[in-house]
């Protein structure tokens, strides 16, 4: 909310809040000056759960429709694509400590679309795992920056 509420707002763009499933609110609140709707899939605190599908349909049903932006970053794409559901862009993101840990992954060179209209990657390929540096003089067993593990303290007699 920060980023609608400040950041946005000091650059001039005026946002209005609605509740998350408030259809008729995202309806009332659209004016000729609306560029988008945006919702979270799973709203935070409250954790209430979005109508994407009905709020796309009410979207595109205005005389002027306009886009829908899907925040899916707590339900993530594993339990739910808002893509398949008119969504017009789909924002999601993963935790930096997993990020950290995750295995990286070539980004498709290109895409085409299917039968269903949905697009695809055409190629894109797995990235080798990282390896650590390693010295010629070094016999480390572990790698570079590792943490060895404590030795356990000595409880007293």
């Amino acid at each position: 909310m920060n980023i609608f509420l400040h950041t946005l707002g000091d650059l001039g763009v005026k946002t209005t809040f609605v509740e998350n499933n408030d259809i008729d609110g995202f309806v009332k609140a659209t004016t000729p000056k609306t560029k988008l709707w945006y919702v979270e899939t799973i709203g935070n605190p409250l954790v209430d759960v979005a109508d994407v599908p009905a709020i796309v349909e009410a979207a595109n049903s205005l005389p002027s429709p306009v886009p829908v932006f899907v925040d899916n970053t707590f339900a993530t794409p594993y339990i739910y694509r808002p893509a398949e559901d008119g969504a017009a862009v789909v924002i999601e993101s993963s935790p930096s400590g997993s990020a950290a840990t995750a295995r990286p992954w070539a980004a498709p060179s290109s895409t085409r679309a299917s039968s269903t209209g949905s697009r695809t990657p055409t190629s894109g390929a797995r990235l080798p795992s990282p390896t650590p540096p390693t010295t010629a003089s070094s016999s480390r067993t572990r790698p570079r920056g590792a943490v060895r593990n404590p030795r356990p303290r000595q409880q007293a007699a």
